[in-house]
């Protein structure tokens, strides 16, 4: 199963590192490039999945490597996101007419660039994506239907397996029962509310088998739901 791969071009270091923090808790692989130099040595090194890409670089602005990515035969295709603080309509339009994927301006949000991030790769990689799915030591590996847990398979049913995946998905957010009967069976009209707590139950059982203490990643949010958070 692929891990994807980011390259993060972003010559200042608090911004890489708060950015490289927050996609590898997702479940990313990230290789930092402080300049156009480094960049263009590590694209050669190794394709890289998809790019983060600041616009304001020494050497070379992130525009021009943008430009010259688009020219290349070899790396065209590679999904590029830019990540500046030029927030003019303008500058939006200019990356855009370059080629770019999605274009992000600073202040921003760690889990909107990271969910943007994933829209990028599940429009022009869904292969990709589809694969692998996670979060924390919990991963959902979709080509083989399982979900493990520090790299151990865990022993689910497949409502088991669809409630996890979903909640893997869609992680720090309080989902109710109604949102899981329909995202795990196939006929939730014909299901009680109840049936997500037994298969709740019997996640966290399975989480335990084992590593002791992990079934508190399912934490009941009293009176909506269920919410799959950090320990």
């Amino acid at each position: 199963m692929k891990e994807a791969q980011i390259l993060l071009i972003e010559d200042e270091e608090p911004i890489s590192i708060l950015v490289k923090y927050n996609l590898e808790k997702a479940g990313f692989r990230v290789h930092q490039a402080f300049d156009a130099e480094e960049a263009y040595k590590k694209i050669e090194k190794q394709k890289p999945d998809i790019i983060i890409l600041d616009w304001m670089l020494p050497q070379i602005s992130g525009i021009e490597i943008a430009k010259d990515l688009r020219k290349s035969d070899e790396y065209k295709d590679i999904p590029i996101i830019m990540l500046t603080a030029r927030s003019q309509e303008d500058d939006k339009l200019r990356g855009f007419d370059i080629g770019i994927d999605d274009y992000i301006t600073k202040p921003f949000s760690p889990k909107e660039l990271v969910a943007r991030v994933k829209s990028v790769l599940k429009r022009t990689k869904p292969n990709l994506m589809e694969e692998n799915i996670k979060y924390a030591n919990i991963e959902i590996d979709n080509s083989k239907k399982c979900a493990l847990l520090d790299g151990k398979k865990l022993e689910l049913t497949p409502t088991e397996f669809a409630l996890i995946s979903f909640m893997v998905q869609y992680p720090e957010r309080t989902h109710s029962r109604e949102t899981l009967l329909r995202k795990a069976w196939h006929h939730p009209d014909e299901i009680e509310g109840r049936a997500v707590d037994v298969t709740i139950r019997r996640i966290r059982a399975a989480l335990e088998n084992i590593h002791p203490g992990m079934q508190e990643v399912i934490k009941t949010v009293r009176g909506e739901g269920y919410i799959l958070d950090k320990l």
